[in-house]
């Protein structure tokens, strides 16, 4: 056993391992040798799902081409090709580090075994995915490069879970058998009824802007009127719109319906350009990244008889 044992690793590393109790000893050698000749005891008497977590143990504390060897060993045993796979996996590749040739052809035949019985589970996604789309496989999250992959799983059931924010989960079981491949289609996510509307931070200033732009053409149209009735008012009180006919009161209405018409048409210009630049911000923010320094987003604007101008950093 001491061939394969470093006094290297920590004794916390036993904190995580079914075999808590030996973490008292003070030398991570002796307490390994003490785990790993409980698990050969328990290997010995069949015990395999006990046995096995002794041989994981002794491998994190020191890992070896030897305790790998074990371990895949006891794996196989215990039904679990996969998890065998991955040890002897491990076994030639300390192997190879070390140069022992002899011990690397015995994992690379042991792993070829152990290949051939494994199972694997295939995840086939949808054509289309929406934004935020992951996949948990028996609670882990799985990488993309992971997807539309074979993996390679220990027999027995499997939970595949896909989700994406403002959808309904899709949960799958699926039982994989050692020697073949399992395949999972996902189907589409069907929208949540019950999920809160998400509004990202430049369809706020979207709405904003697009509102207060709503409110100017409602100015606009407001003095537009206002500005026709007192250009009513006014040829009332003037004949043919000379001024030297108009009394004092229809000059006045002259000026009040020459002011109520700029500011109506400054409201609809400016009114207009707002409403379209809110459209615009509002569908842009739908699919604006996120910026990954998490500065601050900010907008201003600036409307003028001349016209509306938008600036601010994103």
């Amino acid at each position: 056993m001491t061939h394969f044992i470093r006094r290297t690793a920590p004794i916390v590393a036993l904190s995580l391992t079914p075999a808590l109790a030996y973490a008292q000893v003070d030398d991570p050698d002796q307490a390994a040798d003490a785990i790993y000749k409980r698990g050969k005891e328990l290997y010995a008497a069949e015990r395999y799902a006990e046995a096995c977590p002794k041989f994981a143990a002794v491998h994190k504390i020191d890992p070896g081409v030897g305790s790998a060897l074990y371990l895949g060993d006891c794996y196989e045993k215990e039904g679990k090709m996969a998890s065998a796979r991955e040890a002897f996996l491990d076994g030639v590749r300390l192997a190879r580090a070390k140069g022992d040739d002899k011990r690397r052809k015995l994992a690379e035949v042991r792993l070829a075994a152990a290949e051939a019985l494994t199972g694997s589970l295939r995840i086939e996604l949808p054509n289309d995915v929406p934004s935020g789309f992951s996949v948990d496989l028996d609670e882990r999250t799985l990488l993309e490069k992971d997807l539309n992959q074979t993996i390679p799983l220990d027999r027995g059931p499997h939970v595949v879970i896909a989700r994406a924010p403002g959808y309904l989960p899709e949960k799958l079981a699926k039982e994989v058998k050692d020697g073949t491949v399992t395949t999972v289609k996902l189907a589409p996510l069907m929208p949540d009824p019950d999920a809160a509307w998400q509004i990202k931070p430049l369809q706020v200033a979207g709405l904003v802007i697009g509102t207060t732009g709503i409110a100017g053409l409602v100015v606009g149209g407001v003095f537009g009127a206002r500005a026709l009735s007192t250009q009513s008012d006014y040829e009332t009180h003037c004949s043919g719109g000379a001024d030297n006919l108009c009394r004092a009161s229809g000059t006045a209405l002259y000026e009040d319906a020459r002011d109520q018409s700029t500011i109506s048409t400054v409201a609809f210009v400016a009114g207009g350009a707002l409403l379209g630049a809110g459209l615009t911000l509002f569908i842009a923010g739908d699919e604006a990244p996120v910026s990954p320094e998490g500065g601050d987003q900010a907008l201003r604007v600036r409307v003028s008889p001349t016209g509306v101008t938008l600036g601010g950093s994103f």
